[in-house]
C-alpha cells in the first residue's frame, strides 16, 4: 500500500508543479472577459506620414506592373459549354456499371 500512496503523492506533486509552471509572466493581466463588438486590446500606433507615403508609392508600382484589374470583360451573350463531350456510348457505361457492381 505504501507504493500506491507514494505514486499518488508524486503524481499530485507533478500536477501542482505543472500548473504553477503554466503561470507565465506575460500571461498576467491579459483580457479574459470579452465584450461583444468592443476591442479591448492595446490601441494601434498611428502610421507616420513617411510610412504612409512609402506604402502609396509601393501600391502604385504594383499596379503599374500588373496592369488594370477587373471583371470579365465584354461577354459573348451565351456562357461557354464546359461539359465534356458525350463520346462514350450509353451501352458501354451500363456494361461498366454492371461489372463494377459485382453482379
Amino acid at each position: 500500500m505504501k507504493t500506491g500512496k507514494l505514486i499518488i503523492t508524486l503524481a499530485c506533486l507533478v500536477a501542482v508543479g505543472a500548473s504553477l509552471g503554466a503561470c507565465r509572466e506575460d500571461e498576467q493581466g491579459r483580457v479574459l472577459l470579452y465584450d461583444k463588438g468592443v476591442y479591448l486590446g492595446k490601441p494601434d500606433t498611428p502610421v507616420s506620414k513617411q510610412a504612409r507615403r512609402a506604402l502609396l508609392i509601393r501600391i502604385q508600382r504594383q499596379n503599374e506592373l500588373t496592369g488594370p484589374q477587373g471583371g470579365g470583360g465584354p461577354g459573348s451573350g451565351t456562357p461557354p459549354d464546359v461539359r465534356p463531350p458525350a463520346s462514350t456510348p450509353l451501352d458501354a457505361l451500363r456494361e461498366r456499371a454492371r461489372r463494377q457492381s459485382g453482379n
